[in-house]
């Protein structure tokens, strides 16, 4: 999961700094690392998925002096480095972060964006241009709040508490959000409960000027990109065993790409349609796995348990 919590400004507090990346610890309990330079400081607490070793810690550094904190994963890393190895590119670790950075450093900020598959909130700090570039996956299943503070301040992170930590001067958006999160349950688009506390939207890209403390949001994804029209009018023709053969062949190779990692896999398994179908595939691959479930003492399911475990002989913790 990691997590991590950003400064940019020249009124760094050190302690409330470190009080809010410890409200985090729960995100990524492995290790814990802050890098400053004179107009941001990174912080970040590490879960360990690619790469176990301390050589992928984040911040990681390039030796041009660029920087990145980033929670996620990119699925379809091994595929960019090999890209980046035949353009030259050598590499220290085997893990996605220093892929990711040689990505940017490469292809530049915005079109490796649209590189990466996966899910993943971004800083990275390019030296060179003295820039700052915020971004969220395209379809936000990652995290990535901000707050714009008094003097040029900024902070994000990856849960709202962090910026409280290190700002408690915080109040409650009762018209603009909270009224509606008691109907919807939701905040309104790009807003918290909380008064000058944001959600980067999905697919959205934050630039920020350290020159002149100028800062930019613009959309760089939409969904009609993804539809591929041909692609479209050739399924609209197919017969259902067909459409039902290819969409199999399309979960396979996703749940293939979702289980790329140097720390073991698990499923949180609630006997329902999708983590059956999920579970049922992994078996099938072959792939050892653990299914996680929580068993409810007013509604049991251990019928639906037990006849897929019959089927597939993983080892569940309940």
């Amino acid at each position: 999961m990691c997590g991590f919590l950003a400064y940019i400004g020249n009124y760094f507090d050190k302690d409330r700094f470190k009080n809010g990346l410890s409200s985090l610890d729960h995100r990524g309990p492995d290790s814990s690392k802050i890098y400053s330079q004179r107009d941001f400081t990174f912080g970040f607490n590490r879960l360990a998925i690619q790469d176990l070793s301390q050589e992928s810690m984040q911040p990681m550094i390039d030796s041009y002096g660029n920087s990145i904190i980033y929670n996620g994963e990119v699925y379809n890393f091994k595929e960019l480095r090999l890209e980046l190895e035949n353009l030259n590119y050598k590499f220290k670790t085997t893990g996605d972060v220093e892929v990711l950075m040689k990505s940017i450093l490469e292809w530049g900020f915005e079109k490796a964006l649209n590189k990466f598959q996966g899910m993943f909130s971004i800083i990275y700090f390019l030296k060179k241009k003295n820039i700052i570039y915020a971004a969220r996956d395209f379809f936000g299943i990652k995290p990535l709040f901000y707050s714009i503070l008094p003097n040029d301040q900024i902070l994000f992170a990856s849960e709202i508490k962090a910026i409280t930590k290190y700002n408690n001067d915080v109040k409650i958006d009762y018209l603009a959000s909270l009224n509606p999160i008691f109907f919807s349950g939701m905040s309104p688009k790009g807003k918290t409960m909380f008064k000058n506390i944001f959600s980067l939207n999905p697919g959205d890209l934050m630039t920020i000027n350290l020159n002149n403390k100028l800062i930019e949001i613009k959309s760089v994804f939409s969904i009609e990109n993804l539809v591929d029209k041909d692609l479209y009018k050739e399924i609209s023709r197919m017969n259902e065993k067909s459409i039902s053969e290819m969409y199999h062949k399309e979960i396979e190779k996703s749940i293939k790409m979702h289980l790329i990692s140097d720390a073991k896999c698990g499923v949180l398994f609630s006997a329902g349609l999708d983590s059956s179908i999920i579970a049922g595939v992994i078996s099938n691959l072959g792939i050892d796995v653990d299914l996680f479930k929580y068993e409810n003492n007013n509604y049991s399911d251990k019928s639906y348990t037990e006849s897929f475990l019959n089927f597939s002989n993983q080892n569940l913790h309940e």
